[in-house]
């Protein structure tokens, strides 16, 4: 697939079965989904559970880089909202429920859109580490896409861990609807150097040279410190319905007084069904009720 304009997402034809990294166990495209039709504008028609929804894969043009997305949609979407994933090793582990995460906003009703970071699964270019405002840039170009997809509906952003971060910064100004931060990782220094020890303690699965963890690249421009302070701050200031879903274990740091904070028993390391089911049920269910899904 080639991209028309800086932007802009491409549809999947009829038929398609992706080859993609990014597709290996996706609901729609290898769990017999049945393709049902060819919508208008090239759209897939899907049906999963006996509910049907629009699928589409494609290319989002940003600066230098080619990203790879996906489009998860009722036939007459109500509101989006742009999954903005993880990264690295544990990102590529979380990709089958960011979908999934997608395909429950269509299943609601509404419109979900997953991109990948550059460098990352099937996304090209990356080229140099990328640092975090480029990452809230791109975060936008994906919000502005969508827009021009759905003009008409209302769009939100939800981050997952990493991406909880750059949805906590791009919300402003990208004027999003509500925000939801699923398990957010605010203090990207003191993860990344969890990522990096734990490496340097299980050199079986991990890589000893400095700047990588587990055969992934730790990106410099990410860990800078000071990021937390700056996300605390850009959360304040919102005055969108703002919401943190994420386990009971362990407690998390203080919260913005503005900032909704959603628990749920169990921990990260110890989810509930093998899959965090249940941050993915409350962050649907918090965009639901604060952008009027049903």
């Amino acid at each position: 697939m080639v991209g028309t304009r800086p932007g802009e997402m491409l549809s999947v034809p009829a038929g398609m079965r992706s080859g993609a990294a990014a597709e290996a166990g996706t609901p729609a495209l290898h769990r017999g989904d049945p393709v049902l039709e060819t919508a208008t504008g090239g759209s897939v028609v899907c049906r999963s559970r006996g509910r049907e929804y629009l699928r589409e894969v494609g290319w989002i043009h940003s600066g230098p880089d080619r990203l790879y997305a996906s489009l998860y949609a009722a036939r007459t979407p109500a509101a989006g909202v742009v999954v903005l994933p993880h990264w690295g090793r544990d990102g590529r582990l979380l990709l089958e429920w960011c979908h999934r995460l997608a395909l429950g906003a269509a299943h609601r009703g509404g419109c979900g859109v997953l991109v990948q970071w550059p460098g990352n699964e099937d996304s090209e270019g990356g080229g140099g580490a990328p640092d975090l405002d480029r990452l809230v840039e791109i975060g936008l170009e994906v919000l502005a896409a969508s827009r021009r997809r759905f003009p008409t509906i209302p769009w939100s952003l939800a981050g997952v861990r990493l991406g909880a971060v750059v949805a906590a910064l791009a919300a402003d100004s990208g004027d999003a609807a509500a925000v939801v931060l699923v398990q957010p990782e605010l203090d990207l220094q003191a993860y990344f150097d969890q990522v990096a020890r734990a490496a340097r303690l299980n050199l079986v699965r991990g890589d000893p040279h400095p700047g990588w963890g587990f055969r992934a690249e730790i990106p410099a421009g990410l860990g800078q410190p000071g990021v937390g302070a700056r996300v605390h701050a850009a959360l304040g200031t919102l005055s969108r319905p703002v919401g943190v879903v994420r386990y009971a274990v362990p407690p998390s740091d203080p919260l913005p007084g503005n900032v909704l904070e959603v628990t749920v028993p169990g921990s990260w390391l110890r989810p509930p069904g093998g899959d965090h089911r249940p941050l993915r049920h409350r962050a649907l269910g918090f965009l639901s009720a604060s952008s009027g899904w049903r």
